[in-house]
């Protein structure tokens, strides 16, 4: 995740991400966060379409990997992706993802 902070790009070797576990994503997006957390300018929002582009986490059907993204997405004022945030709270049983 620094690595795309620093560049505010697809830095060299990003395609590696598509070969990731579940764990490994999960930390990668809490990276961002804190990143955004810590310098908010340092996460931007073309940044984060490309992020979708390359790894289509929208689309991810682990819950573990939306909590983050849509967090991250939110923060960002990425709209693009309210109807997919609002369907995946709404289908959750867990207070974990509600909260």
């Amino acid at each position: 995740s620094e690595a795309w902070m620093n560049a505010g790009e697809a830095p060299e070797g990003a395609a590696q991400l598509n070969d990731w576990g579940t764990d490994q994503r999960v930390l990668f997006l809490e990276g961002l966060l804190e990143g955004h957390e810590a310098d908010n300018s340092r996460i931007t929002l073309p940044m984060v379409q490309a992020l979708d582009n390359a790894y289509s986490f929208t689309s991810n059907g682990n819950s573990e990997v939306h909590l983050r993204w849509f967090t991250l997405c939110i923060r960002l004022s990425h709209t693009d992706v309210l109807d997919q945030a609002i369907a995946f709270l709404t289908s959750q049983g867990r207070m974990k993802f509600v909260r």
